[in-house]
């Protein structure tokens, strides 16, 4: 048996806890990079700067203003970034205010009816019995 990704094979009493792993289980493919990172260059960073300043956490619309990076990308930088300046050790021309994250929406309750009661849900009746027969000529 192999450890899984490695290539190595296991050994016994390794105390890893996994066990012996049965063969129903998968195996983990091990991770392999598709592309290379893209690291941000001073430009790119400027105008996320900047964007952010003019459009807050409108990731499509600072998309756009930056123009080379998708708003994953940008979502990604940006967390990263809110986290430098949490910590203070963003320069000072990158000091910004954070804008704020956008308010979390609010589990759903049971609406009231017009009347003002609740409306409820109510279950099927189930009857358990013999499947009934079938006549084939």
């Amino acid at each position: 048996m192999n450890l899984a990704g490695t290539g190595q094979p296991a050994e016994p009493g390794r105390g890893d806890g996994r066990g012996e792993q049965s063969s129903s289980e998968p195996t983990k493919r091990p991770y392999t990079v598709t592309r290379p990172r893209e690291k941000w260059d001073a430009v790119e960073h400027a105008k996320f700067v900047e964007a952010l300043k003019l459009y807050g956490r409108q990731w499509r619309k600072i998309e756009e203003h930056v123009g080379s990076k998708t708003a994953v990308q940008i979502r990604s930088h940006a967390q990263k970034f809110f986290a430098k300046l949490s910590k203070g050790t963003a320069s000072e021309s990158e000091k910004i205010e954070v804008p704020p994250p956008r308010p979390k929406k609010k589990p759903q309750r049971f609406q009231p009816s017009v009347s003002g009661e609740l409306l409820l849900l109510t279950s099927c009746s189930v009857t358990v019995g013999p499947p009934p027969t079938m006549n084939i000529p």
